[in-house]
């Protein structure tokens, strides 16, 4: 049975209110810095820049020791005493959709590196579902050339907000994997890829823009 570490996860979008500088620079000093620099339970961070076309075309990734750490006032109070300039950043971004994830299903190490920002993964798929991944599908995930690592979660909860739009709750597929690569090559070529996607809800492919190594 997989240790219970939780995930967070955060896709989101500057849209026309936001200027991609403002977003990134809020981003890269203000909000991860927060997170990767006062609470020694996030184990790693980073950002990915949309490789498929889609919407939103930014998510940032962190995986969390402890998944009490999502009620603690330590964390809470993060965003419920935001800055003047991430109140209006995070108010006027077309989209932010934040999930946590606090049931660690497996995670199934290849040739996994050690956790820190020089060795976040390169690639990143990740496969919403309505069921947990199946034997099957993590082997199939495997096959894949240049695999590295799969780790997946259950759903806690969700929030998807936008400039302008009601905020929706709980919207996500209940099931996330992760897998991790070190090229975007043999996912587009690969027939194991193909195969090991078929029953997915949603696939996202990603590339890594920046990590950062916890510094609490």
């Amino acid at each position: 049975m997989a240790e219970q570490q939780a995930f967070l996860w955060v896709l989101s979008e500057p849209g026309s209110e936001v200027t991609e500088a403002a977003f990134h620079d809020w981003y890269d000093n203000e909000h991860v810095p927060l997170r990767m620099g006062k609470l020694h339970e996030f184990l790693t961070g980073a950002r990915y820049r949309a490789i498929d076309g889609q919407k939103p075309g930014w998510s940032a990734s962190y995986e969390v020791s402890d998944p009490a750490l999502f009620g603690q006032s330590k964390y809470t109070h993060l965003r419920a005493n935001r800055s003047p300039r991430e109140a209006k950043v995070v108010a006027n971004l077309e989209t932010l959709d934040r999930r946590t994830y606090t049931s660690r299903l497996f995670d199934t190490a290849g040739h996994e590196p050690p956790r820190g920002a020089t060795n976040a993964a390169p690639i990143v798929v990740t496969v919403m579902s309505s069921s947990e991944p199946s034997a099957e599908e993590r082997e199939a995930w495997r096959n894949v050339s240049g695999w590295r690592r799969s780790h997946a979660y259950k759903l806690e909860d969700s929030l998807r907000t936008g400039h302008g739009k009601e905020p929706v709750q709980n919207a996500a597929s209940p099931y996330v994997a992760v897998h991790e690569f070190s090229r975007p090559d043999a996912i587009e070529a690969s027939e194991a890829h193909k195969s090991a996607a078929s029953s997915a809800d949603e696939l996202r492919l990603w590339k890594l823009y920046r990590a950062w190594d916890n510094e609490a």
